[in-house]
């Protein structure tokens, strides 16, 4: 029998050539079957797949969402599929799979994206190069170079003519049984493999399947309808303290993904995210990455498909803006003389409104607090005002136009929503030192392009001419108003021609500040509460003020575009003035 296991050994691995008849007994002898299945067994891929460096953790991390995002033909599709055959196949090193009788979900972009690559790179092909080793002779996976991982090792570079494909990542001795939702197009349904775990292929454009409960979830790129797939398979993953993975280049930036990104950056403890780039794939070449980038388009195809940003990154209106940085202040008591403003954006669903403050010497516009009230009235509303008013009155308050034109976004009344919400602060008992021409506001501006110019120039350095030279106009209080941060951190446009603000955000609170940066509030003396009965009534401006407020209001945004056009204003902020 000894003598039959060497025999079989030296036959498989082509050292030996036997004679016909002994060659025939080798080939139907229990010994020959054994060895060859260990053969095989030795020749599956994730026997031999090893991740790039810079992924590694990604194997091991224990947290619920773990996200690879970055360039085009990075390898996060393979890694993810790695992820899956080990789970799967119950030899996963680190993970807490079962290893039968699980459940696991694949959602691709579409049926195609399902068949192609993420059917094919799991059971159909081999997803990376095999070369027999120097030494051993046996086979191993292509490796990076251990002094530059972005290049391939120098020995097998030179033999790249041995190079074979690994098998598919899972062994068709693995599979029991496969259904299609189009079997020509080779798009999958369900995969039942032996050990009863099973595999539920769906399209981003489907319906999210309800009260399955899973071990693990993939995402594969942007999906349709992203939003229903995150927020219907988290609580899938909660029973068995699942997984989910997204794989991703962020080409249509959608919000989910931005959000998850951003929530890991700020801490989260249960979302992890690796970046990966096309720089440090060391299977493509200097040349075909420099082919890849010359060729693309545009610029931001070359920051997203190259650079691996989320195509958000490339579209961000305020990128300057810093809160940890220039632009935060530490919050304190705003002092009883400072000059203080309401910014108000009402919607039908939000009433984003912002409280600022302009010292006596107009260093600074100071963001001091704010709200966000959702589904609120104009009392709900009034109220909260009232509750920020102190001793001092307001200075005046600034509403969005448009809305504030409009009947009242509840239906309830024949009203303005300007004048609705003013007769419910005049209810309250809210005094400012000023009345505007809409019911008692000032409008906003309108031009979404010049109020956004308009912010901008509060959030550059101002220039050397100044008394307060090298620091920004705006100020906004660290940690007093976190959704205002993050609706100027992730306000972005559309992309392509016209550059439109994108609505996939909420921004009610974006848009107010924007109105108070065209509106250009500045120092006025403030005036005390006037007691019930006593003090001198509201300032109401008279046929002429309304006039010379109205021109005021054209002068900030002829201001906001830099006078004649936007050019000149261009020109101010490159130098700093």
């Amino acid at each position: 029998m000894l003598n039959d296991v060497r025999a079989s050994v030296e036959f498989v691995q082509g050292i030996g050539e036997p004679k016909p008849a002994a060659k025939r007994k080798l080939l139907e002898s229990r010994a020959f079957r054994l060895v060859s299945e260990i053969r095989d067994l030795e020749g599956e891929s994730l026997r031999h797949f090893t991740p790039l460096a810079h992924v590694e953790s990604f194997f091991e991390s224990r947290k619920a969402v773990r996200i690879l995002v970055g360039s085009n033909q990075s390898s996060k599709t393979l890694h993810a599929c790695v992820e899956m055959a080990l789970a799967v196949t119950g030899q996963h090193p680190h993970g807490e799979y079962p290893k039968e009788n699980g459940r696991a979900l694949i959602v691709g972009y579409d049926g195609d994206h399902l068949s192609d690559p993420c059917y094919r790179k799991l059971f159909v092909e081999g997803e990376f190069k095999l070369i027999p080793d120097e030494r051993t002779r046996k086979l191993r996976a292509v490796r990076p170079d251990l002094n530059d991982p972005t290049q391939i090792d120098p020995y097998d570079k030179a033999y790249s003519e041995k190079w074979v494909d690994a098998p598919p990542l899972i062994p068709p001795r693995f599979v029991k049984d496969q259904a299609w939702e189009h079997a020509n197009k080779e798009i999958p349904r369900l995969t039942k493999l032996k050990n009863n775990w099973r595999i539920l292929w769906r399209s981003s454009n489907s319906r999210p399947p309800r009260g399955r409960q899973l071990h693990l979830a993939w995402f594969d790129e942007d999906l349709l309808r992203a939003g229903a797939w995150v927020n219907e398979l988290i609580p899938r993953l909660l029973k068995h303290s699942g997984k989910l993975v997204w794989a991703a280049t962020g080409q249509e930036g959608g919000p989910e993904l931005v959000e998850l990104v951003t929530k890991a950056e700020e801490g989260c403890e249960y979302i992890d995210v690796w970046n990966l780039f096309i720089t440090q794939n060391p299977f493509i070449s200097d040349e075909q990455r420099k082919f890849f980038r010359e060729t693309l388009t545009s610029d931001e195809e070359v920051n997203v498909r190259y650079h691996g940003e989320i195509a958000t990154a490339s579209r961000l209106v305020y990128r300057e803006y810093k809160p940890n940085g220039i632009h935060g202040y530490e919050p304190f008591q705003i002092p009883l003389d400072w000059a203080r403003y309401i910014l108000f954006d009402p919607s039908r669903q939000h009433a984003g409104t912002l409280f600022v403050a302009v010292d006596p010497e107009e260093k600074h516009v100071w963001v001091y607090d704010g709200f966000d009230l959702q589904q609120a009235g104009g009392l709900p509303w009034a109220k909260a005002v009232k509750d920020r008013m102190g001793t001092m009155k307001f200075e005046a308050a600034v509403i969005d136009s448009h809305m504030g034109r409009n009947r009242h976004v509840g239906g309830l009344t024949d009203l303005t929503t300007a004048a609705h919400y003013w007769q419910a602060l005049e209810e309250l008992g809210v005094q400012f030192r000023t009345h505007g021409p809409m019911a008692g506001f000032f409008p906003g501006l309108d031009d979404i392009e010049a109020r956004t110019l308009a912010l901008k120039r509060w959030m550059m350095p101002r220039g050397p001419v100044s008394p307060f030279s090298g620091t920004p106009k705006l100020q906004v209080a660290r940690g007093a108003i976190p959704q205002l941060d993050k609706q100027i951190s992730r306000a972005q446009t559309e992309g392509g021609k016209g550059a439109k603000r994108s609505d996939k955000f909420p921004q009610d609170l974006l848009d107010a500040l924007e109105y108070g940066a065209a509106f250009e509030p500045g120092y006025h003396p403030p005036e005390s509460v006037t007691i019930e009965g006593l003090g001198d009534p509201p300032t109401v401006l008279t046929v002429g003020e309304q006039f010379r407020e109205k021109r005021r209001y054209h002068a900030a945004r002829r201001a906001a575009l830099g006078g004649v056009g936007g050019r000149q204003f261009g020109a101010a902020m490159e130098i700093g003035g």
